[in-house]
């Protein structure tokens, strides 16, 4: 989960939403995280799609919020990722909170084949990205 979180990225869209909007329902869904220690389920919220951490290998809290009133709250159910919006073809821009730092980033997703998507940011000039894979869903959804 660090090398995910060193990460940083998120979406503010500077897209045409009708250039993405066809891929939307490709970007929905239940996602592993490179290092495999969470699971992410990106689906719509509102006009825009979120990711919400839904499974961690090893739970642990929010202890690095700036909002001390938080930092007591399990990672599991935290959206992490918010208001992606599309910029380009199977690309969107938005925000993602890094609950390893507890601060809330601009950064980009970027859809590379319906089963792998890449996600990248940057903070402070330092950059970087992490390939996620699709997990075929089960009934539980983990």
């Amino acid at each position: 989960m660090r090398r995910f979180a060193l990460i940083v990225f998120a979406l503010i869209s500077l897209g045409d939403w009708s250039l993405a909007q066809g891929s939307r329902s490709n970007l929905t869904g239940l996602w592993l995280t490179e290092d495999g220690d969470a699971r992410v389920r990106i689906a719509p919220c509102g006009a825009e799609l979120c990711g919400t951490v839904v499974w961690q290998k090893i739970p642990y809290f929010d202890d690095k919020n700036p909002d001390p009133a938080k930092r007591s709250r399990p990672i599991v159910g935290i959206v992490t990722l918010s208001n992606l919006k599309p910029d380009g073809p199977d690309s969107w821009k938005g925000t993602f909170y890094h609950f390893d730092e507890g601060v809330t980033l601009a950064g980009k997703v970027k859809l590379l084949e319906y089963n792998k998507l890449v996600v990248s940011g940057c903070v402070i000039g330092i950059c970087g990205s992490d390939t996620w894979t699709r997990v075929n869903e089960s009934p539980a959804g983990r």
